[in-house]
């Protein structure tokens, strides 16, 4: 019977979200702030690493 499948079949699937919600709480408390957002190429985050050490080149260099 088809209806007999779909306990195994909500286990599973329920498995798969525990497993992404995991993945994705261990990723933010380890990083803060997502490493490299899905979607976004070597350029974007490529840029980001560069503004986040021109703003602390500039931060330095206003101090002395």
């Amino acid at each position: 019977m088809p209806w007999q499948a779909a306990p195994s079949l909500l286990i599973i699937i329920g498995a798969f979200n525990v497993a992404a919600g995991l993945i994705w709480s261990v990723d933010r408390a380890y990083y803060g702030k997502r490493g490299r957002t899905i979607g976004h190429n070597q350029w974007t985050w490529a840029m980001e690493r560069r503004d986040d050490k021109i703003a602390n080149y500039r931060a330095n260099a206003n101090k002395d």
